[in-house]
């Protein structure tokens, strides 16, 4: 259950909020790029490209440095098609993704809906992966990756990567921008790259969290949701 910003007021009387949402291992298991990858590896009919994609995959996990690991992700995807890209996003998540979400998160998402608060993603992902989520939750905005694409097709370029402090600075600007109070707001995230974003909100809640992201939590007093 949601820690109420505003104990013993009613919810129509509540001051506006916002929820923001990291995605991979947050509210769906796993690294969702990789899992887009694996669920398409026979329709790309290319094994070197699959073996160096899974190769990136496995390194998710030890490397830190999450704006390279995507952008060497994408460069290797150049000369796809962008609208094939979105319909298999939209397979993947039919046939496995949707399975893979996180009780507890759909919950509380849930939740705030129910309060009037704006649902928003904000994910170092990509459309492909995130969109059929989006759409299937109802989320009221979605930020994330943004790849470069002509013609229909990847360019292999990344003209924005949201990690870290670029969270933060979605999550200020869409409260600023909609008159909401960072305070009145909530953050969900699972990692050492979404601690900025909790941060900068009055609720922040640690989901599953990471050794590194568990610590941060502790340390700060905030909510955690196992």
């Amino acid at each position: 259950m949601i820690r109420d910003r505003s104990p013993g007021r009613a919810a129509d009387s509540l001051d506006p909020a916002a929820a923001f949402f990291d995605v991979d291992d947050t509210i769906i298991r796993g690294f969702t790029i990789a899992a887009l990858i694996h669920f398409i590896r026979d329709e790309l009919n290319d094994p070197v490209l699959v073996s160096r994609l899974l190769q990136l995959e496995r390194l998710a996990p030890v490397r830190r440095e999450r704006e390279q690991l995507t952008a060497d992700c994408f460069e290797l995807l150049a000369g796809q098609a962008w609208s094939q890209m979105l319909a298999w996003g939209q397979r993947w998540y039919e046939s496995t993704g949707r399975s893979q979400l996180i009780s507890q998160t759909i919950d509380r998402l849930h939740e705030h809906r129910m309060r009037g608060d704006k649902v928003v993603f904000v994910t170092g992902s990509w459309r492909p992966c995130v969109e059929p989520i989006a759409r299937d939750l109802h989320a009221d905005a979605v930020y994330c990756c943004e790849v470069g694409v002509e013609a229909d097709k990847l360019t292999g370029a990344v003209s924005h990567i949201l990690v870290a402090e670029g969270k933060a600075e979605v999550a200020r600007n869409f409260a600023s921008q909609g008159g909401i109070a960072l305070e009145n707001c909530y953050a969900y995230g699972n990692d050492w790259s979404d601690a900025p974003m909790l941060a900068a909100v009055g609720h922040p809640v640690a989901v599953r969290p990471t050794a590194a992201l568990a610590e941060t939590a502790t340390a700060q007093g905030w909510e955690v949701l196992n």
